[in-house]
């Protein structure tokens, strides 16, 4: 961490990003019970304010779905949610996720990573 607060509009951007089809997310499917999720992942509007994901304020993010899902609990829970530093992706771009770039919200931080073969992690002091 760097110490920045996570918001609801850091979620925002995230979930935008997230189902981007340039983003090359595989599990972009996850979140098609969104509302224009599935719309903006295939193609179908490049629209991406049309998803259903709005932050309010700092504290409160509104999720509309496109009918009631009892699981969408899980789907906030699945790994890929959490909310990417949108000024560290825009600066690094794929390598925002290198251990000299890398900024985490998590009780770990990235330490070491040798790519395909083993990570490691240090206690954030955030």
């Amino acid at each position: 961490s760097d110490g920045r607060p996570v918001t609801a509009h850091d979620f925002e951007w995230s979930f935008r990003r997230l189902i981007n089809p340039t983003s090359g997310n595989i599990y972009a499917y996850f979140y098609y019970p969104i509302k224009g999720a599935k719309a903006i992942n295939t193609g179908q509007t490049s629209d991406p304010m049309t998803i259903g994901v709005k932050a309010i304020n700092d504290q409160t993010l509104q999720i509309e779905t496109e009918e009631p899902c009892s699981f969408l609990p899980y789907i906030l829970a699945f790994f890929t949610s959490v909310p990417a530093p949108r000024w560290q992706v825009e600066k690094y771009g794929v390598r925002w996720t290198d251990p000299e770039y890398c900024v985490s919200n998590s009780t770990w931080q990235l330490g070491t990573w040798d790519k395909s073969i083993r990570m490691t992690y240090t206690l954030n002091p955030y």
